[in-house]
């Protein structure tokens, strides 16, 4: 059965991300993502406001949603789009992040020095348990060009990002399917070639109930939501319906 995150940035307004926790965790979702951007973000009226995501607010959701699930170990995303991922990847390790996701357009300039670190990260004592991971995010375009898993298979999984800029507002791009059923395609032929090859699947950005079932479908292990969860009447029965699609 796939997976359901929801995205504290969807709500919108990154001073709603107390509420939009809470109703993540209340509709019964299964983790939690966050992107953990450089500088300053926009509430909803457009004005700047300080990132909240913060290792201590990382720190703050694991336990909170851990007590709130009676769960010692619930999955909290942190996608780090900052300049040099890793120079804050160790914060958000302490600060008790279960998956640390380095976006592709940090790194394109020098992929493969970011691709030999990835290990490094993972074997760090706080980050050793495998219920912990470290993944790549890549844009549809950037995964339309020549992209080949075999070349990241140092990552535990790649998140897609099925939308074009302000993801978590924005409708999945045309054709995403075919681009995931690719990947889900060269998956299948790397495993058969190296039994102990695991490669997780996630996409987030766009993603509806009316999309969700052949998102899956196409090889999604993962589905992240965003804008359409947060407006739903009845998130609850919204999250059920992706899950079960």
């Amino acid at each position: 059965m796939v997976k359901v995150y929801v995205s504290l940035n969807g709500i919108g307004d990154v001073m709603k991300a107390g509420q939009a926790l809470e109703a993540a965790l209340r509709a019964g979702a299964d983790g939690i993502h966050m992107d953990v951007l450089e500088g300053e973000c926009r509430n909803a009226s457009g004005a700047a406001a300080p990132s909240p995501f913060t290792p201590d607010y990382v720190a703050e959701v694991v336990r909170y949603a851990m007590h709130t699930r009676g769960s010692l170990d619930f999955p909290v995303d942190a996608g780090l789009f900052v300049d040099d991922p890793f120079r804050l990847a160790e914060d958000y390790i302490r600060a008790g992040a279960s998956r640390i996701t380095v976006p592709f357009q940090t790194f394109s300039s020098d992929p493969d020095r970011i691709i030999k670190r990835l290990p490094i990260v993972r074997k760090r004592k706080e980050f050793a348990d495998k219920s912990r991971k470290t993944g790549l995010s890549f844009s549809a375009s950037e995964i339309k060009d020549s992209f080949r898993i075999e070349k990241y298979s140092t990552a535990d999984y790649i998140t897609v990002v099925a939308s074009g800029p302000g993801y978590d507002l924005t409708p999945a791009v045309v054709g995403i399917e075919g681009i995931l059923r690719d990947v889900h395609s060269q998956r299948a032929k790397v495993k058969a070639k190296y039994p102990w090859f695991e490669f997780g699947i996630a996409v987030q950005g766009g993603i509806t109930h009316a999309n969700a079932a052949a998102i899956k479908r196409a090889g999604a292990g993962i589905l992240v939501l965003g804008r359409d969860f947060y407006r739903s009447g009845a998130q609850q029965a919204y999250i059920d319906c992706v899950r079960h699609a």
